[in-house]
């Protein structure tokens, strides 16, 4: 349902024309839903290639040159591993970006950013802001217990003190413009985390190895994103004068403008950005086999096949996704997992004369088409186990689930199971 665009974002499109010494946003125009929030649309046709819209350099928030050389100097001192981090080092950036909007009236900001500052969200539906205490099943699930690590080391990195005595936090409280800075450092923790939490949902890093372009662009982290390549319209590219956004594909007027951000799983979408896609192509549940058993003799064959990776279809870990592109690949490797010396016989697994195991000669065709009645038992017995497992571990009470995006990331991993289930015919 469509909403009023709110009066910071339309501060912001007044900031960025006067910015960028323009009329009107051209090709582009500010949404609002109540379901996706703020965005940008068509707002007329465009074709395949044509710009929709450029950032000029000036607008770029980095952190490579917004922080007061003597701030800059000093925490690169203090906590030089941390100031190494684009993300951290952007998000102190922010941080003070931050306290110079709020020093001064809206009138008269002390950031130049201020426009842009004030029409952020002000909270974040990262799953780092969850309540870890209350998830119950939940916690164990991927995208929750990355959630946890994260939060973990965002509060480790702020509260513990360094070598020198003092903690990130004592130093960004002493640094940073006090008349904006919260004054306890419980409020001060929470902002450094909503901070993080915005450099890591909206900061572009298309260049990995040069700082200066991971940085915060105004207007282009309006845009939406989708990983369904269907949906994606929308393409940017760098350039030495800034950031340029151009058409995937024709666009339609009035069509939401939407990019893929990057290769996110659903794990990822819900972990920094709060939302989840269904029939996301990326999402995938890793798994790992067991660790072979048995004879000293016979373990180090199999680990010479699963684990040694002679072929890359044979291993202890693999990625079940809802194309089941990799799911034949479990099947082998449990396989070869429950394969006698006499079955791995058959594979041309061999001993050298130094006593070494030797695969060299080896044939997949045996473990392709099935190494026997007995084997292929053991095999789907533990496919079925496998898929219990999974099933059990993604049957989360609802009433224990906190929004509609981890409902979907749930539900989502569920259908991968039941797609392996239903591939290999299982009878759970």
């Amino acid at each position: 349902m469509t909403a009023t665009v709110p009066e910071t974002a339309a501060a912001l499109q007044e900031w960025f024309l006067a910015r960028t010494g323009t009329r009107d946003l051209g090709r582009v125009e500010l949404t609002a839903t109540d379901d996706a929030g703020l965005g940008l649309a068509a707002k007329c046709a465009v074709a395949e290639g044509e710009t929709l819209f450029h950032v000029p350099r000036p607008l770029l928030l980095s952190c490579s040159g917004r922080l007061p050389a003597e701030i800059k100097a000093e925490l690169a001192r203090l906590f030089p591993d941390m100031m190494e981090n684009d993300s951290l080092a952007l998000t102190v950036t922010l941080l003070y970006e931050c306290a110079l909007a709020e020093s001064a009236s809206t009138d008269d900001p002390l950031s130049s950013w201020a426009p842009y500052v004030r029409a952020l969200p002000k909270t974040s539906e990262s799953l780092i802001f969850a309540d870890f205490e209350i998830l119950g099943p939940l916690a164990s699930l991927p995208a929750f217990a990355a959630a946890r690590s994260v939060s973990d080391a965002l509060d480790s990195a702020f509260t513990n003190p360094a070598a020198h005595g003092e903690s990130l936090g004592e130093a960004l409280a002493r640094l940073l413009p006090l008349a904006a800075t919260p004054a306890d450092l419980a409020a001060l923790r929470a902002r450094f985390r909503w901070a993080y939490a915005m450099v890591e949902s909206r900061a572009f890093k298309p260049i990995p190895t040069d700082r200066a372009t991971t940085v915060l662009v105004p207007f282009g982290d309006l845009l939406n994103h989708s990983s369904l390549p269907a949906n994606v319209n929308v393409r940017y590219r760098w350039a030495r004068n800034g950031v340029e956004f151009y058409a995937a594909r024709a666009v339609a007027a009035g069509a939401p403008l939407i990019m893929k951000y990057n290769d996110l799983s659903n794990a990822d979408e819900l972990l920094y950005y709060g939302f989840c896609e269904r029939d996301n192509p990326l999402e995938a549940i890793e798994v790992t086999l067991p660790e072979p058993t048995g004879a000293k003799l016979l373990v180090s064959m199999k680990r010479a096949l699963l684990i040694n990776g002679p072929v890359a279809n044979l291993a202890l870990t693999h990625s079940l996704t809802r194309d089941c592109r990799d799911a034949a690949n479990v099947l082998l490797s449990l396989r070869v997992l429950h394969a006698t010396t006499a079955d791995l016989a058959k594979l041309k697994v061999r001993l050298n004369r130094a006593g070494a195991v030797d695969v060299s000669a080896l044939d997949l065709q045996p473990v392709v088409f099935g190494l026997g009645e007995a084997n292929d038992k053991e095999a789907y017995a533990a496919m079925a186990e496998l898929a219990r497992s999974l099933r059990a571990m993604f049957a989360v009470p609802d009433e224990s689930i906190p929004s509609e995006a981890a409902r979907i990331y749930v539900q989502e991993l569920a259908a991968i199971v039941d797609a392996f289930v239903e591939y290999f015919d299982l009878k759970l």
